[in-house]
């Protein structure tokens, strides 16, 4: 591709460019810390892993990748090897930028803004139990975004899990990883020759030209004459600033139990009453018996990680007289098995069989998890080059909701992706409350007609509405309740607790989150349900574990320290956890009005001293 500079740019898109990335005609000749060396059109390959939409708000797909690296990786080694491959290899330095009817790499002089990286001790942990952490911690970064247009698009995250091995995660944004391999910076790390491999990262695409003639034939005959698009449930309309944002939420394990039970131990089979459930919310939702939605599932079922492309499968829902809820999930189970041999389908693909300049299919039901077998971590011999475990994609482009799903040993977990613009955590939250209430009611009318499930439905939902509004708390209420709760303020005058009703608020983070640095640097951090671990910096680099903490402790202690000697991280370890949060500058206020306030946190303080000195003295 063509190099080019801010100059050969069209009035337009050189004031997107300054726009982004300041004036770039005066900093040819002086310095700028955002200085570009400069811009290309993005290739075909690239162009596949971006939005689409018409908005300068760019999404990209993502990518993950999980390696198990045999040698020493120490902290300070992998991060002088981040800064040397980020001077020579320009993908370090690379942005993407939509300016407007095309989209633009931006490649920068020096990326003065390092990627992430995050070192933790898992030396400690062996067999499943480290397979499952490694799962909740993947799915977790996945569900943190990047800007394409600004900072760094990739991040790393190092694990040591034995004697000279360690596990890296590496999440960014596929366009870049496509073209980019990783082990160019573990060969730096290691002190080895780097030797580079073709395919280092299997893509997920799919051209027309590479599917056969009968594929395409099946696919027309299936999508045609499509019923209308059926309108997504509890959308709305939000002026938020475009980003995709994800909810975590667990299927029941009464109804789990269920489920499994009616699937008789077929993936296949649990996976069309999942699709099933969704198919008659949106004919619920849109008042009609014919609707069409779309799969994702592996290319190659029962294949392991690191080559499993994902494949979108269109399923059309129609109720024809009045059918048993089973033969409605057997005939979706059917249409399954009869399509599944020719998933070669990608959304250019699926666009143009379709035939239409706008994509028809706004939301997609992701079971590429959910079929892969996979390959444990602990069992993977650990390699010099490192040795590609697992291979995961996020991908949400031009699509208002992607609703995910992973099966686990004793539990069924749903992502929900969705565009901020449309949705909020509370609608999701109403979302998933009335997918689950429809998937229910299937399950205890599996043998009944349709009719009957309908009818019984709408009465289910009018009951499960009076409860819930008879069950809802007031929110300033509850805060304020948590609030006098608290033994920072035991003692306190009641105008104390006031005031930090007004400025403190409640946020929930999920299995597997990590509290953002800055929150814990901004706010006081109060957990008020779940169960979270606590990890603390060593001088070397790697955060070793420093304790459990459960409901009613405040989890950020050294918040009033200016210059800290190490770093305190906090990870989520149950489903779901809520936080009360106070802004530090509301607390410092108050401290400077009431003494008493000001006392009670120093006590505190002096009661955790003489804990961790009875903890020292006891070990």
């Amino acid at each position: 591709m063509k190099k080019l500079q801010i100059t050969d740019l069209l009035p337009e898109e050189r004031q997107v460019i300054e726009h982004h990335y300041g004036n770039q005609v005066h900093s040819l000749h002086s310095f700028s810390p955002k200085q570009l060396l400069y811009l290309r059109d993005i290739t075909d390959d690239e162009k596949e892993f971006f939005s689409h939409r018409d908005s300068h708000h760019l999404t990209g797909a993502l990518l993950q990748m999980l390696y198990k690296i045999k040698g020493k990786l120490i902290p300070t080694r992998f991060n002088r090897a981040l800064n040397v491959i980020s001077r020579h290899d320009e993908a370090l330095r690379m942005n993407f930028c939509d300016v407007g009817n095309r989209i633009l790499a931006v490649v920068f002089q020096e990326r003065l803004e390092m990627p992430e990286v995050v070192y933790r001790n898992l030396e400690n942990v062996q067999g499943e139990q480290l397979d499952d952490i490694f799962k909740s911690l993947m799915e977790a970064d996945m569900r943190r975004s990047f800007d394409p247009q600004k900072g760094p698009i990739i991040r790393f995250s190092v694990y040591h899990t034995g004697e000279d091995e360690y596990a890296v995660v590496v999440t960014g944004i596929q366009a870049m990883l496509y073209n980019f391999d990783v082990r160019k910076i573990f060969c730096e790390a290691l002190d080895l020759p780097y030797k580079p491999q073709l395919n280092a990262v299997s893509g997920l695409r799919s051209h027309m030209s590479d599917m056969e003639q009968s594929v395409i034939t099946y696919w027309k005959k299936i999508l045609a004459k499509l019923p209308p698009q059926p309108q997504l449930p509890h959308m709305e309309k939000l002026n938020n600033i475009h980003r995709q944002e994800a909810f975590l939420s667990y299927i029941p394990h009464n109804i789990f139990a269920q489920l499994r039970e009616k699937a008789k131990g077929n993936k296949i089979m649990l996976m069309s009453i999942l699709q099933t459930a969704w198919g008659l919310l949106l004919e619920h939702t849109n008042k009609c018996d014919d609707v069409a939605y779309c799969v994702v599932v592996p290319r190659y079922m029962g294949k392991d990680s690191e080559n499993s492309a994902q494949s979108i499968v269109p399923m059309r829902l129609t109720i024809k007289g009045n059918p048993m809820i089973q033969t409605i999930v057997t005939k979706a189970f059917q249409q399954f098995v009869i399509s599944q041999p020719y998933a070669s389908l990608g959304r250019e693909g699926l666009t143009n069989i379709i035939g239409q300049q706008k994509p028809f299919f706004d939301h997609f039901l992701n079971f590429h998890d959910f079929f892969l077998e996979g390959v444990s971590y602990s069992t993977v011999p650990a390699e010099a080059y490192g040795r590609l475990v697992v291979q995961n994609s996020w991908d949400t482009r031009d699509i208002k909701l992607g609703i995910g799903f992973r099966h686990e040993e004793d539990q069924l977990v749903m992502t929900f992706s969705y565009d901020n613009t449309l949705y909020s955590p509370v609608s999701i939250e109403k979302l998933f409350r009335q997918y689950i209430l429809i998937l229910q009611q299937m399950l205890a009318d599996w043998s009944d007609n349709y009719s009957i499930f309908t009818e019984r439905l709408a009465k289910h939902a009018i009951s499960v509405e009076q409860t819930k509004k008879a069950e809802k708390k007031n929110t300033r209420g509850e805060l304020q309740n948590y609030l006098f709760k608290l033994d920072l303020l035991q003692g306190c005058e009641n105008g104390v607790v006031q005031r930090f009703v007004e400025s403190s608020y409640m946020i929930s983070y999920f299995e597997g989150d990590s509290l953002p640095e800055e929150m814990l640097k901004t706010k006081l951090v109060f957990l008020v349900e779940g169960k979270v671990a606590r990890s603390m910096e060593n001088s070397e680099g790697w955060y070793n574990a420093l304790d459990i903490k459960k409901e009613n402790c405040w989890l950020n202690e050294l918040i009033f320290l200016d210059e800290k000697k190490a770093r305190v991280s906090v990870e989520v370890l149950t489903e779901q956890a809520k936080f009360l949060l106070i802004p530090l500058s509301s607390v410092q206020a108050v401290m400077s009005r009431h003494p008493g306030f000001a006392m009670s946190i120093l006590k505190f303080t002096a009661r955790q001293l003489e804990k961790y000195q009875r903890l020292w003295v006891q070990s």
